[in-house]
């Protein structure tokens, strides 16, 4: 499907929420949960951990992040939420474009590396591991789990962040490869069950 395609795909529903509800008629701040619990609850959230990318050599960016998720099947479409201090953040603005890369259970020190632990900022964090170029010139990283190569089609300031819908032109995948999650605080992967909920022998 053409971006034009998803584009007018998307606007009835735009307009049809534009007409029926705003946000700021449903939001009132007095009525929030304290910012202190809402951040110890979200940490028995288990998250996969994935790498959102943007820009090109020498001006990439990227940041480690677990709040992204498909959002539509038809059309292909994410989201992905990125802090607006981020340096990825203004490059998915200019180029309206960005990479969501799924990371597996052989790239906790990319993660990290993603997540600033180790100062290190821009380009620099790309130099450990092979990206290539699909559709959008957006840095897919050769070795992920799964990765979509997105054109921005939506853009949604809410507090500290922006939420960023992208409309998949591109992806690929490897099958064989564990999913890396996030959760406490600290870094898993997933078990198997079985139909009883008893983990499966491995």
């Amino acid at each position: 499907m053409s971006e034009v395609a998803v584009a007018a795909r998307l606007e009835p529903c735009a307009k049809a929420g534009r007409d029926d509800m705003t946000a700021e008629a449903y939001f009132d701040p007095n009525n929030l949960v304290d910012s202190a619990s809402f951040k110890r609850a979200l940490r028995s959230v288990a998250g996969a951990v994935s790498i959102v990318t943007s820009g090109s050599y020498p001006s990439r960016h990227g940041l480690t992040v677990t709040a992204a998720c498909s959002l539509s099947i038809e059309p292909s479409t994410v989201l992905v939420c990125i802090n607006k201090s981020a340096g990825a953040h203004d490059t998915i603005v200019k180029t309206r474009s960005f990479g969501w890369n799924l990371l597996s259970s052989c790239h906790v020190p990319l993660a990290q590396k993603f997540a600033g632990l180790d100062g290190s900022k821009g380009d620099i964090r790309f130099v450990d591991e092979e990206w290539r170029s699909l559709r959008t010139g957006a840095p897919i990283l050769i070795g992920a789990l799964c990765s979509f190569d997105c054109r921005v089609i939506g853009v949604h300031p809410i507090g500290t962040h922006t939420v960023f819908v992208g409309a998949v032109l591109a992806e690929q995948h490897r099958d064989e490869l564990e999913p890396l999650v996030y959760r406490h605080g600290q870094f898993a992967v997933p078990a198997s069950l079985d139909p009883g909920g008893t983990e499966k022998a491995t």
